[in-house]
């Protein structure tokens, strides 16, 4: 019979070989992003060597997640206790790790996954240079016409560029234009971004400006927000006295590593924001304006955000109306030592509240007593929106936000790729109502495509609404409405995961933790760079795992629920 003693350091020893692993399994990872080489030319040899080149980058996650997922379920039984004391050592290898696999990849990769990052260059570069980034597009600058239809991509068009002899506005410009997707389109991201997409723009000198040097800034600068955000993650672990272990499910994660070291996307930037606002409201919730602000520059990043702030206002209200049904804190100075001492104290009840198991009357009857907050939270919001976005879209006379409203039209009404629900939605609608007539066939065809991206909104609004009235905390309602909306979406990028992945280690989610191996599926759509469709059978293999696993999730809390 083994004794205590060797228990525990035989399963120290465990740990230590499954950190191992994971860090090992990360290191393959990076280095298949390192050897990634992605073709689009539209051919079939194109398509066959680029699912060539994601094979072994799909393997080696595979092997990350494998064991971080045996991470996770050590740190979930107690099977691993961290000492306080030894925080900063754990703290420190995380950091290590997750910046020594992002700087790999900085170095050895270039951006082939997603070209988005060459837009983030024209935009920013422009605007540093005193050109509002919303008015003018690729194309435009390319010399083509503004309404101007593209059949063949602006680098299939190399020649004709050059013999226009663009006159650029700033050294590189030639170069880039060739490089950036939807040419005719104008920009699509917000100002939050933009700023930034500006300072990193006054970064790149004339010797550095070729798009491979622009693009490791834009990714370097890209990377630093995000490693802004794994910091603020291990702080919130830390304020809720959890394991900073459990920052490494997001910090070593392979999807992570791709898309903001590899991809360079925008996201880590409302990532960094918006972590700010949920550690700023762990510490203080009362005062709204500073989470307010975070919020309102991570929405201007992606508005996805905007029902945290709900959620935030929800918990508030909550607490003060548990205050005052009590008989507690009647003076204002009380109330304020009160909650000093229930953060001091670091229990669940000053995180959320979702112990106390409240009505939905109760928690509508809480905000409406609480509507002060409510609209303080609006007002300030809307005044950072207003200061960060009105320079860019309120000049020449409205002309940029009639250009980001014309292209987020149309990226909201006819782009799909990748999406669950909808996708479903869409093909129960044709059996019901199949494309027969060839005269009335593509007015029929935007109509059953609006109506399933209707079906997909109207389910969004649903989730946003449970999540609102049931009792979960800030972070697992704001968790679970941004898993709902990649499930939902008609366009579903792996990437746009990340904004539910972040908060994982604190508000843990078997669906979102299946769905961040499954989603890197969607890559296997340049196997057909000819067609650009996505096999029916790796919409299956990547989405029939997550909504299995999340109804039995749902099912064990709904009958399962231990009572309070």
């Amino acid at each position: 019979m083994i004794d205590q003693h060797s228990q525990n350091r035989l399963q120290r020893l465990q740990w230590r070989f499954v950190v191992g692993w994971a860090i090992l399994s990360l290191a393959f990872v990076a280095w298949g992003l390192v050897k990634m080489t992605i073709d689009r030319t539209p051919t079939a040899m194109a398509g066959r060597a680029n699912l060539d080149a994601l094979m072994p980058w799909w393997v080696a996650s595979t092997m990350a997640w494998v064991a971080l997922s045996i991470m996770a379920w050590m740190l979930w039984r107690g099977i691993v206790r961290t000492r306080r004391e030894s925080y900063g050592t754990v703290v420190m290898l995380i950091l290590v790790v997750a910046i020594g696999a992002r700087v790999a990849v900085l170095i050895g990769h270039e951006p082939t996954l997603s070209d988005d990052v060459y837009r983030y260059v024209m935009d920013g570069r422009n605007l540093a240079h005193g050109h509002n980034p919303y008015l003018d597009t690729p194309a435009e600058r390319a010399g083509f016409p503004s309404d101007v239809i593209l059949e063949r991509p602006l680098s299939v068009l190399m020649g004709e560029i050059d013999a226009l002899s663009i006159e650029e506005r700033w050294s590189g410009e030639a170069d880039l234009l060739p490089l950036i997707n939807n040419p005719e389109l104008h920009t699509i991201y917000l100002p939050t971004s933009q700023w930034v997409f500006a300072g990193t723009g006054l970064l790149i000198r004339e010797n550095m400006s070729d798009p491979s040097n622009s693009t490791w800034m834009f990714r370097s600068v890209m990377v630093g927000f995000e490693v802004l955000a794994i910091l603020l993650l291990i702080g919130a672990l830390i304020l809720r006295k959890q394991s900073p272990w459990w920052a490494a499910l997001y910090a070593w994660h392979p999807l992570p590593l791709a898309e903001l070291a590899g991809s360079g996307h925008q996201d880590s930037i409302g990532l960094a924001f918006m972590m700010l606002a949920m550690v700023l409201f762990l510490i203080a919730p009362r005062k709204i304006w500073g989470w307010t602000i975070c919020l309102a520059l991570a929405a201007l990043v992606k508005p996805v955000v905007l029902p945290i702030a709900a959620f935030m206002l929800k918990d508030l209200s909550v607490r003060r109306f548990h205050h005052r049904e009590h008989g507690e804190a009647r003076d204002g100075k009380q109330k304020t030592e009160n909650l000093k001492t229930e953060m001091r104290e670091g229990d669940q009840f000053s995180f959320d509240s979702s112990h106390l198991r409240d009505s939905p009357w109760c928690i509508l009857l809480s905000s409406l007593q609480n509507w002060k907050a409510w609209l303080l939270s609006v007002v300030i919001g809307a005044l950072v929106c207003l200061a960060i976005s009105a320079p860019l879209w309120f000049t020449h006379d409205g002309k940029p936000l009639d250009n980001l409203r014309e292209t987020s039209t149309r990226f909201s009404t006819k782009w799909s790729h990748f999406g669950s629900v909808y996708e479903s939605s869409l093909w129960a609608i044709r059996l019901v109502d199949p494309l027969e007539d060839p005269d009335l066939q593509w007015q029929k065809k935007d109509r059953q495509e609006l109506q399933a991206r209707g079906i997909c909104l109207a389910l969004v609004g649903i989730v946003c609404v449970i999540a609102f009235f049931c009792p979960a905390g800030v972070w697992r309602s704001s968790r679970a409405v941004l898993f709902a909306m990649v499930l939902f979406s008609s366009t579903s990028h792996p990437w746009y995961l990340l904004w539910a992945l972040i908060l994982l280690p604190v508000a843990f989610s078997p669906a979102v933790w299946v769905a961040s191996l499954t989603l890197l599926l969607g890559y296997a759509q340049l196997g057909d760079v000819v067609e650009w469709e996505t096999p029916t059978w790796v919409m299956w293999l990547a989405y029939v795992p997550i909504f299995v696993v999340l109804i039995l999730d749902l099912a064990r809390k709904v009958f399962f629920r231990h009572p309070t």
